[in-house]
């Protein structure tokens, strides 16, 4: 986490090889990424984004896009974030076609799917780039219990805003000017009165009072 235009989105294109290291590496798994093709790195992880995309076909088709080992996996992984709530509600449920952006949809529907679709490509490593930094507050309640199902037993890669989101991660690394700052779990942060604590109290008015 960290503000805005720090480098946090620049971790993930680096960790898919979006953009090549100058210097250092990235291992997964004690492997160099640079040791491994391209596309078998990006097969071994999937990014959540903060804006969805929703391609014009079926409910089914965007969570599987097409793949068969996915597609296997449509249902059970839209029960996994709580999309099937409201997929079984449409006309069609699974079969209801969607409109190009997903019009038809509104922005925690759009996000559920997304998550549902991480989750059937069944990825090794999860990226959630802001993935509930635009969505009103009744939207983020829709979308919060199928954040914590999509990470469990995932390593995962949380980038955010919302401290409400990364709170509870087992290690936090604040990001400042494209560089670490701070790095801990969020208890050990709060006490050290730095930025994280900073952070907390514009987002939740410590009001002067101590800090939680």
């Amino acid at each position: 986490m960290g503000e805005s235009g720090g480098g946090k989105t620049t971790v993930t294109r680096l960790l898919g090889r979006m953009y090549e290291l100058n210097s250092g590496c990235i291992l997964v798994d004690g492997v160099d990424i640079r040791q491994l093709p391209r596309h078998e790195l990006r097969s071994r992880m999937a990014v959540v984004p903060q804006e969805p995309f929703i391609f014009a076909g079926t409910v089914a088709f965007n969570i599987s896009l097409g793949d068969e080992r996915a597609a296997a996996r449509v249902r059970q992984a839209a029960a996994v974030v709580g999309a099937h709530r409201f997929i079984e509600q449409l006309p069609q449920g699974y079969d209801t076609r969607l409109a190009e952006r997903g019009g038809n949809l509104s922005l925690g529907e759009r996000q559920l799917l997304s998550f549902a679709r991480a989750v059937a490509f069944d990825p090794e490593l999860l990226m959630l780039d802001e993935a509930t930094a635009s969505v009103d507050s009744e939207s983020e309640r829709l979308i919060q219990e199928g954040v914590q199902r999509l990470l469990q037993g995932r390593t995962a890669l949380v980038i955010a805003h919302r401290l409400s989101t990364v709170r509870d991660a087992d290690r936090i690394v604040v990001i400042r000017q494209g560089r670490v700052v701070e790095e801990g779990r969020h208890e050990e942060l709060l006490a050290q009165g730095e930025e994280y604590a900073r952070l907390y109290c514009l987002q939740f008015d410590c009001g002067g009072g101590a800090v939680k």
